[in-house]
């Protein structure tokens, strides 16, 4: 289980770094050219992967474009196994001992890189649950130092919050108080939402100034920013070992700062919007950031991005309709690149065209004496075509050379497996490159392997007769379509199954 999440977390972690990547470069060379509202709204997809790591197969998807992806990435103690029987089959000059020796160990890596993989999960669960856990005490710090250090607005401060609720056609109850909590003024709250004034705001602003700065703290309110800064804090947490995450919130909420002053200016005249930006920059000389502890949302954001800021104003327009068409059919086609995987899985009616009929195929049984490990074939006989024999091969996925310790059979997901010979499940659960597999000990040191499962019908420490279903064809682990890949191990060494008396019985050959 550890393994199934640390390649999510890895596999989310790399696609939202690529997805973080890529939207820099493209505001990189938009520049102010591009659509205030698409600054903005780009950030959705990273979002969206980052909270749904799963997503469909698609042909248009950006990763059809890469040959390999984390799911490619190779089990170490699946190498030193290869390397060690490819030593092995080659008789090179090394000594069957020292070979014996490294097969021996392999089951040891693995043991040992699932020991590393579930402390690596650990480490990172108890950082992340340590940061959520802050977050929500600074938070409640900060609304306890609210309470204590906050009063009331007089009358003529809520007379003003209360006209620009009217004007941005906002009914709820939201309070102006009077504090020493904030330097600048910012709204607080989810649910209880506030707004915050300095206390010395009377000798900061105007009334009028004053009534730009609470149009831009209410345009917060009207699009529920504060609930989304509450999800960044929690993906910043869960994130946490990841920089590029935390530089892609910081630039999202400095872009987040630029549409809420779209909003503002939605309800402030055409020939006001320079004195709109104009109090912005008269906030600055105060404090140039919110110092505050609490998730609170201020109107000035970062001086990295005031520059633009004060552009963006400028240029605005009001009821920009062909802007938010063409925001949302850009935002939706790179979410569909983006938010979709490659379609490496090949439908099971694609197989089936290759899948030999009864009597296409005939199995012929040679003669075989040895009763001690003879074995039945692990599929129904009609799915005889074996696909990847056991050796040096071009690997279909990463196409590099590798060693199959194995063979592979095509067949139609969902087809029933069945146990070779009886024996006792040694190990039964997902497990990196083979994905859900089966391994079984049929005793005097005979082994036997089943990946790429879809469903298992076993559990570890049960025993199986021969030809008891054990699972069914899938395409899990390193798979580009269903198929069994079969393997033996005699001895702690992976051997031919198709060598020996073991499957060699079972030769396919055309009619």
């Amino acid at each position: 289980m550890s393994d199934v999440i640390l390649k999510l977390l890895i596999d989310t972690t790399v696609k939202s770094s690529l997805i973080i990547i890529v939207i820099l470069l493209i505001k990189q060379l938009l520049k102010e050219r591009s659509f205030i509202k698409f600054n903005y709204y780009i950030w959705y997809i990273l979002l969206v992967k980052l909270i749904v790591p799963f997503s469909p197969k698609s042909a248009l998807s950006v990763y059809n474009l890469v040959s390999t992806s984390t799911k490619d990435i190779v089990n170490t103690s699946d190498l030193v196994s290869e390397v060690s029987v490819a030593i092995k089959v080659a008789n090179f000059p090394i000594s069957e001992q020292i070979v014996n020796t490294n097969m021996q160990t392999t089951q040891g890596v693995g043991s040992l890189l699932d020991n590393h993989q579930f402390l690596i999960l650990s480490v990172w669960f108890i950082i992340t649950v340590s940061l959520i856990i802050a977050v929500i005490v600074k938070n409640m710090y900060f609304n306890k130092q609210m309470e204590l250090y906050s009063l009331p607005s007089n009358n003529k401060l809520q007379k003003i919050c209360s006209e620009c609720k009217n004007k941005m056609n906002i009914r709820k109850d939201i309070p102006v108080l009077l504090t020493d909590v904030v330097e600048i003024p910012s709204i607080y709250g989810v649910f209880k939402t506030k707004i915050l004034l300095p206390s010395n705001i009377d000798s900061l602003l105007d009334d009028t100034k004053l009534k730009y700065v609470l149009m831009h703290e209410l345009a917060h309110h009207k699009r529920r920013d504060l609930l989304l800064f509450w999800i960044l804090a929690i993906l910043k947490s869960i994130y946490w070992f990841n920089p590029l995450v935390w530089l892609g919130f910081k630039v999202m909420k400095n872009d987040c700062e630029i549409c809420c002053d779209t909003v503002a200016l939605n309800y402030i005249s055409e020939d006001k919007k320079i004195q709109y930006g104009k109090t912005i920059l008269s906030l600055i000389s105060k404090s140039m950031e919110t110092k505050n502890i609490g998730i609170v949302e201020g109107t000035i954001g970062t001086k990295y991005s005031l520059k633009r800021r004060i552009k963006m104003i400028a240029k605005f327009r009001k009821n920009a309709v062909k802007a938010t068409f063409a925001t949302v059919m850009i935002v939706g086609v790179l979410g569909v690149m983006f938010l979709t995987s490659a379609k490496g899985e090949v439908k099971n009616s694609e197989y089936e065209k290759d899948i030999p009929k009864k009597g296409f195929f005939s199995l012929v049984l040679e003669q075989n004496e040895n009763k001690n490990i003879d074995m039945c074939w692990p599929l129904p006989t009609e799915f005889n075509r074996i696909t990847g024999r056991f050796g040096e091969r071009i690997h279909p996925i990463i196409k590099q050379k590798r060693f199959h310790s194995g063979i592979d059979i095509r067949a139609i997901k969902g087809t029933n497996i069945i146990s070779v010979r009886a024996g006792i499940v040694e190990r039964a659960d997902f497990y990196g490159t083979y994905g859900n597999m089966v391994v079984i000990d049929h005793g005097n040191g005979i082994k036997t392997l089943y990946a790429h499962c879809d469903k298992l019908f076993v559990k570890e420490g049960q025993k199986v007769n021969k030809q008891q279903k054990i699972a069914t064809v899938g395409v899990t682990g390193k798979a580009n379509g269903p198929h069994l890949h079969f393997e033996v191990i005699e001895n702690n060494l992976k051997v031919n199954p198709l060598g020996k008396e073991y499957l060699k019985k079972y030769i396919s050959i055309y009619n």
